[in-house]
Order: C-alpha cells, then sequence, then structure tokens
C-alpha cells in the first residue's frame, strides 16, 4: 500500500473460530498468523463444522485504522475409501475364496484403523459375513462367475448419508485349476515419479495343464492410468513386463 509515494507498512493477523485441532491429538494447533497466506494443516479441521477465517489488516504504526474480512467454511465428510487386495480375480473349486478389505482407509482421519468402520460382505442381497475379510470354503460353488459387494460404514457418524459406500469385486470359478500370476517385490515401495518403473510379472499353468498356453493382462486397481497409452507404458498392458514411463504416475 501506498499513500503520496510513500510505502505503507501493514501488518496482518489471522483467526479462527472454532480453534483448529492437531492431527495428532485434540489440543489447539499453533498458527503462523501474522502473515498475508495463512497455511492450515491437514486434518486440522473437525469434518462437519463451519470455521470462521478472519483476516484484519492494520498500519503498522497505527493500530486504530485496519480493515477486516471474513470466510466462513464447512468441513465435509469424505466416504470410505475401500480397497479389496488383488480386485477381481480367478479360483478353482477346490480354493479357499479369500476377499480382503482390510487396507480400507478413512479419509478423513491421518491414520485410520479398521475400528473407523462398520463393513458387510453381501452376495445376492444376502449377508454374508461383518469381517474385512471374507473366507468362504473350497467347494462352496460351482464353476461361474459370482458377484460379491462390501458395503463401508463410519461408526462415528451413522446419520451422514455421505459415510458410507460400497464397492463390488467379480469372483470367477473354473473347474480346473488357474494358472498362477506372480509379481517380483520392488526394492523399495517408494518410486520417483520422473523414472521410470518396471514391473515384473511372470506366470505359469498349474501342475495338471501344462499344455496350456498363459496370457498375461495388467490392470490397475486404485488410480486413473492408461495402461493402453503410448504416453503412460511402452509395452502394452498384455506383456509380462510392464514399463510405465517416467512422469506417468502422479504423485500419492
Amino acid at each position: 500500500v501506498t499513500s503520496q509515494g510513500q510505502s505503507i507498512p501493514l501488518v496482518f493477523s489471522w483467526s479462527v473460530v472454532p480453534s483448529l485441532l492437531s492431527p495428532s491429538s485434540s489440543s489447539s494447533l499453533p498458527l503462523i498468523t501474522n502473515t498475508r497466506d495463512l497455511i492450515v494443516p491437514a486434518f486440522s479441521m473437525a469434518v462437519q463444522t463451519n470455521y470462521t477465517y478472519t483476516l484484519t489488516v492494520t498500519k503498522a504504526n497505527d493500530a486504530v485504522i485496519f480493515s477486516s474480512a471474513s470466510i466462513v467454511y464447512l468441513t465435509h465428510l469424505l466416504p470410505p475409501n475401500i480397497r479389496i487386495v488383488g480386485g477381481n480375480r480367478d479360483y478353482s473349486v477346490a480354493d479357499v475364496i479369500t476377499l480382503n478389505a482390510s487396507r480400507t482407509i478413512n479419509p478423513n482421519k491421518p491414520v485410520s484403523a479398521l475400528t473407523d468402520f462398520s463393513l458387510s460382505w453381501y452376495h445376492v442381497g444376502a449377508s454374508l459375513s461383518n469381517s474385512s475379510v471374507l473366507s468362504i470354503p473350497a467347494f462352496t460353488h460351482t464353476p461361474g462367475v459370482y458377484t460379491f459387494s462390501l458395503h463401508v460404514h463410519l461408526r462415528a457418524y451413522p446419520f451422514v448419508s455421505t459415510s458410507s459406500s460400497y464397492m463390488t469385486v467379480s469372483v470367477t470359478i473354473v473347474a480346473g485349476n488357474p494358472p498362477t500370476a506372480a509379481i517380483r517385490p520392488l526394492i523399495s515401495s517408494t518410486v520417483v515419479s520422473s523414472t521410470k518403473l518396471i514391473l515384473y510379472g511372470s506366470g505359469w499353468p498349474a501342475a495338471n495343464y501344462t499344455n496350456d498356453r498363459v496370457t498375461f493382462l495388467w490392470n490397475v486397481l486404485e488410480g486413473v492410468i492408461d495402461l493402453e497409452s503410448d504416453l503412460v507404458a511402452s509395452t502394452g498392458r498384455r506383456q509380462p513386463e510392464l514399463i510405465i514411463l517416467p512422469n506417468a504416475l502422479q504423485s500419492g
């Protein structure tokens, strides 16, 4: 701000009501509030809560001359992020079917736990289990395609419509034994997006089907990425080795 060609120093001061919370506790979180921009850390606002942020600006040498502005934010509840390990898959009639959703995440907390949720597995409208892992004994189903659904609800918000979500998984049961698939473990679970990512897959038929031909198909279970695009992968998704090009993946 200038007046008659002279710069006028200003003092900025932020306030927020109600107080923000620390991501790791319920104690108030100190903020750097004397700057033009206010940075609010993630997970420091309670869900379903109105927060009023007020910025007051005064002249450095005259606190009586000031101006202020306020804005109100309503924090929304995010539904559970359901993760079923492995996604759609094939089983033999002699296999135990295991569907594991223990990696489901509560996106409203920095660290979530299974105690955050109530879970229900269904098949054709019938409830099967309330556990995060559904286990179905061998020889329960005849060969065919079966669809199972998982409904997850956040325990802390039973009357909020956005506190639940569901996901379906398709299980194909074959008369014989399906081939075995494997992916070589990565040296590190963290990769740099600007470098090339190589995934080494392998597969082989069951012992009694050694003359069968094995084919490959890579799928993305989380995130949005087109494996058929030449800008993403240099090998195509039907090869045992999948090469993801630099900068094709986003942080997350």
